[in-house]
């Protein structure tokens, strides 16, 4: 066999696999204590995944009813006139990422890259500007980063305006506005035209502090879920395989 292939299974390793046969009583109760272990583990996944589904529909009523204002609030624009934001690109491309970079990378992913040098120091939404997450993908961060090319940081420039207000607000309803008046061709896009126009009400400052007080909350909470599932899932298998290999070694007997 040459080095670096791999061995190939045939019927006759098969049939040489040894297998070790206790008495039946004892093979009976190895299958019970296996099988409860796989049950347990599939019933805490589906535990897991069930509270954290409904922690984020918890967290999108609250969000919703939070963002639902009278009559009475003012209301502006990304951009324009009215605007309440600096928005632009940055000038980076994918291939610029560095594995061990000293600063976050936002490109038209959900996942953060980094990159050694940065082109903004800045408080600041971060929104792909096309591709398959469009609308759906947001960040918000505070400090240098680097910025793909087409992707689209939004500086927040009115006092009376908090960034993480805006990011939070963008989060509940930006897909759908951007479903609403996307430019269609072989994927969706934002063009900065309709960044400009998007609609943000403005409650006090004091308000805005509490809605992001509250929904700060329900992020870290659904967070914590999130990292907890496959944390969780993992120990209860090298619990399951610890106790596995434990029942399955047996001394040979002798004859």
């Amino acid at each position: 066999m040459s080095e670096g292939a791999q061995p190939n299974l045939n019927a006759q390793k098969i049939k040489e696999y040894p297998i070790p046969v206790p008495p039946l009583p004892v093979q009976q109760e190895i299958v019970r204590i296996l099988d409860k272990f796989t049950t347990l583990e599939a019933e805490l996944e589906a535990e897991l995944e069930a509270e954290l589904e409904a922690r984020k529909k918890q967290y999108e009523y609250y969000r919703d009813e939070l963002f639902t204002f009278s009559n009475d609030v003012e209301w502006k624009t990304l951009g324009g006139s009215n605007g309440i934001a600096d928005i632009g690109t940055g000038s980076s491309n994918t291939v610029d990422a560095i594995e061990d970079g000293k600063y976050p990378f936002y490109v038209r992913s959900a996942y953060i890259l980094k990159i050694n040098t940065y082109e903004f120091d800045e408080e600041a939404i971060i929104t792909s500007g096309d591709g398959v997450g469009v609308g759906k993908i947001l960040h918000y961060v505070n400090g240098k980063f680097g910025l793909h090319q087409r992707a689209y940081r939004i500086r927040i420039i009115n006092n009376d305006i908090m960034t993480k207000y805006v990011y939070h607000l963008m989060k509940s309803n930006f897909e759908r506005y951007i479903l609403g008046s996307a430019v269609n061709s072989s994927v969706t896009s934002v063009r900065k035209p309709m960044l400009e126009k998007y609609p943000v009400p403005v409650p006090s400052l004091a308000e805005q502090e509490r809605i992001v007080a509250i929904l700060d909350r329900f992020d870290s909470l659904v967070n914590d879920i999130t990292q907890a599932l496959p944390a969780e899932i993992a120990a209860r298998r090298k619990q399951y395989e610890y106790y596995r290999d434990k029942l399955l070694t047996f001394k040979e007997a002798v004859s």
